[in-house]
């Protein structure tokens, strides 16, 4: 196992690896539980990214404008003399009702939907093909979380910066 990527040829001294090259199958349905993991993990770490960073900055922004508009619009506007809590139903239903917010929520499921359908495009066509290898499926499953780690996670992040944000 001195290659990066994984040899089907070479035996190794762990059962672990030995049974792993033995239970895999390129079909999605009974891709070994290894590549779905990982797999997880790589989807599951862009979408941590991008709360964290650019969904969290947009959130704040439209929550302060949203609060600023329901001071105004509910609390210190004079032609609806709400009550205190007549007030705050009214913010609650403001924010509820936001269109931008709900955008935003939308917007990380619609990353984990494309991120899985990448996924499948590019590693699970290869299990199509008559002349499938095992060598050539880890390659390109390697090569694809590489790539979401390095490239799409920040043109997930500028899509999502200029979309919601400028």
């Amino acid at each position: 196992m001195n290659s990066y990527y994984y040899d089907p040829k070479a035996k190794s001294d762990n059962h672990l690896a030995n049974r792993n090259a033995e239970f895999y199958r390129g079909d999605l349905e009974t891709l070994h539980p290894y590549y779905q993991q990982e797999f997880q993990n790589g989807q599951a770490s862009i979408i941590s990214f991008l709360k964290k960073t650019v969904i969290s900055k947009a959130k704040y922004l439209r929550y302060k404008q949203l609060f600023a508009l329901s001071a105004e619009k509910c609390y210190k506007n004079q032609a609806n003399n709400y009550t205190f809590s007549e007030a705050e139903v009214c913010e609650e239903i403001l924010i509820k009702n936001d269109v931008v917010l709900n955008s935003l929520e939308d917007f990380t499921k619609e990353i984990e939907v494309k991120i899985q359908d990448n996924y499948e495009k590019s590693a699970l066509n290869l299990t199509k093909i008559s002349v499938f290898s095992k060598y050539e499926f880890d390659k390109l499953h390697r090569t694809y979380l590489e790539r979401l780690n390095y490239y799409d996670r920040y043109l997930y992040y500028f899509l999502a910066h200029s979309l919601f944000i400028k």
